[in-house]
């Protein structure tokens, strides 16, 4: 005879407990009835997780949300007649299947925050140059290696110091001007886009396109790469938004019907055969004829999806001479070019403010 390595009332506490530091009488909900389900290994064609969470509902009081021991074991034998159906031995086998089981799982995983820290393979710049290729630190030979030839701390913390010429209003700021240089105004987020070229229709507006391509655009659209073109209902919906499908005659609500409609039974998700059967429905719908051909066109003469993200502005304000105030404002003419070392010596010029503070605190 199988030997159980614990009682049912032992898994039932156990399964009760697990999350649960109320300290209260043990009480199992759905969620931790259907772990318990999963866990137990008991799961198959003959019982389903849609049977488990029916059987709960059955075996709990009415109006209660949770099942009681004794409520639980009226839920096992639920499940063993479910399972083993016409068997007399049914809850005798299924108690040894989850009495063998044990209790709940955690599947917690322990975060390595210091590896990152640790690591010398992951180091790079001046902080690899101090390990040998074993990892072993070098010393002072390191940091003497690392530093040799270097007349400036600028050339170790910003190496890019300097590699490409400043244009624009900057262009007339000096070298001397240290850390207060700065690149040419970048343009805005709204002056790039139009200053990017504007894509042309597909096929050339002359319905040449590929009715497949735009599919897989659209599916691909905000996916990991690799994904299989499968179209859900957002982005069905996306689709006939993107290309002007809609209009009093196929509405946002005629949309997902004829997803849903269209989409096999029990899938989620249309593959291009039923995409196709889509925007025969589609057309019947809008034209009132199962005119593809001319829906397709619609579809083609559109640029695929469109993206509503925005992109941040960051540097503007660093960049635009025209936000400077104080002393920074003082070192450009009215139209933001730099007066390089002229606008320096006018901003200390006269000395006609008050003496700066000494270090101690105290007064002149």
């Amino acid at each position: 005879e199988k030997h159980n390595t614990m009682s049912l009332e032992q898994v039932f506490k156990q399964y009760c407990s697990f999350g649960d530091r109320s300290g209260g009488p043990p009480e199992m909900d759905g969620a931790k009835f259907a772990k318990f389900a999963r866990e137990s290994h008991i799961l198959d064609k003959s019982l389903t997780a849609t049977d488990v969470d029916l059987i709960f509902t059955q075996a709990k009081a009415k109006g209660e949300r949770k099942l009681n021991f004794h409520g639980f074991e009226n839920a096992v034998g639920m499940l063993a007649a479910k399972k083993y159906r016409g068997d007399p031995s049914a809850t005798s086998k299924l108690v040894d299947i989850i009495c063998a089981a044990g209790g709940p799982a955690s599947s917690g995983t322990v975060a390595d925050y210091n590896s990152g820290l640790t690591d010398v393979s992951g180091y790079t710049g001046a902080h690899k140059a101090r390990f040998d290729a074993e990892g072993h630190g070098l010393g002072a030979a390191g940091r003497v290696q690392n530093t040799a030839g270097i007349s400036d701390l600028s050339q170790i913390t910003r190496p890019n110091l300097g590699a490409h010429a400043p244009t624009g209003p900057m262009a007339a700021l000096s070298v001397a001007d240290g850390p207060h240089r700065a690149a040419a105004p970048a343009k805005s987020p709204r002056e790039a886009r139009a200053a990017a070229p504007a894509k042309s229709p597909r096929g050339g507006g002359g319905g040449g396109g590929d009715i497949h391509a735009v599919f897989a655009e659209f599916c691909a659209f905000g996916a990991g790469h690799g994904q299989a073109p499968l179209m859900d209902g957002a982005k069905f919906a996306k689709m006939c938004r993107d290309t002007k499908l809609l209009d009093k005659s196929l509405t946002a609500t005629d949309v997902d019907l004829i997803f849903t409609k269209a989409k096999p039974k029990a899938d989620r998700k249309l593959d291009f055969a039923h995409f196709q059967a889509a925007l025969k429905l589609l057309a019947e719908k809008k034209f009132g004829s199962a005119d593809t051909a001319r829906l397709e066109q619609m579809i083609l003469s559109s640029h695929g999806p469109a993206s509503s993200g925005t992109v941040a502005d960051y540097d503007s304000k660093l960049t635009d001479v025209g936000q400077y105030t104080g002393a920074h404002k003082s070192r450009f003419d009215a139209e933001g070019h730099g007066l390089g070392a002229q606008g320096r010596v006018q901003n200390t010029a006269g000395g006609g403010g008050p003496p700066p503070p000494r270090r101690g605190g105290g007064g002149p």
